[in-house]
């Protein structure tokens, strides 16, 4: 082979390692490259609007327009559809007393008792 080959082969064999180091370095820097960063979306929030509500009256300050009938009980009784008494004074309403005073530990007891079984 003449020597100019030779050199030709050389420098075809020296470029390639040189395009080779270059495509290398190339490549190094492309997968060190950052990634382009989203940013964040914008929340934005809202303060809620301050709502009064009404007030409710106190049950002790609920007036009462309905009659009512006051009864003694001796005992506990729940009893479907009329309602639901203690031992002790209940306030109910007329139709509920008039089914209560048909059972024998229901008695109808006037403001007086009342106020004497509350100590006043």
């Amino acid at each position: 082979m003449s020597d100019e080959l030779i050199n030709e082969e050389e420098e075809f064999l020296a470029l390639l390692e040189e395009e080779a180091k270059e495509l290398a370095a190339k490549e190094e820097v492309s997968a060190v490259e950052e990634l382009p960063v989203e940013e964040a979306p914008v929340v934005e929030t809202v303060a809620p609007e301050v709502v009064e509500k009404e007030t409710k009256p106190a049950k002790a300050e609920k007036k009462t327009t309905e009659k009512t009938v006051a009864l003694l009980s001796t005992r506990n009784v729940n009893w479907n559809g009329v309602g639901k008494v203690e031992v002790g004074y209940n306030i109910v309403t007329p139709e509920q007393a008039e089914k209560w005073l048909t059972r024998s530990h229901i008695t109808l007891a006037t403001p007086e008792d009342v106020a004497k079984g509350y100590g006043l």
